[in-house]
């Protein structure tokens, strides 16, 4: 089994970075993922959009995909969205 790669979510999440977020992910593509979102503040819709393709593409790849710390704002973003950590990671979390 491959070692866990990691990415940490920087603490402005929003629009502009969904590009760069999704490019950030996806250099880790196929590979088991961490990601560390204990710092964000503030996390837009087009962000948690590329989290939530990132979750179908690991799942599709049969990848573990995990969030280590998440900070009380990113947990209240998925909230308010309806959604849940399960909907955003995959493998043996």
């Amino acid at each position: 089994m491959d070692a866990m790669s990691s990415l940490k979510l920087q603490e402005t999440v929003t629009g502009d970075y969904a590009e760069t977020l999704a490019s950030e992910i996806l250099a880790n593509r196929s590979k088991p993922l961490e990601i560390d979102a204990s710092e964000v503040r503030r996390i837009d819709t087009p962000c948690l959009e590329v989290l939530i393709a990132a979750r179908k593409q690991w799942a599709d790849e049969d990848c573990q995909l995990a969030y280590g710390s998440m900070s009380d704002q990113f947990n209240s973003a998925l909230e308010i969205l309806g959604l849940q950590k399960t909907m955003i990671e995959t493998g043996d979390n």
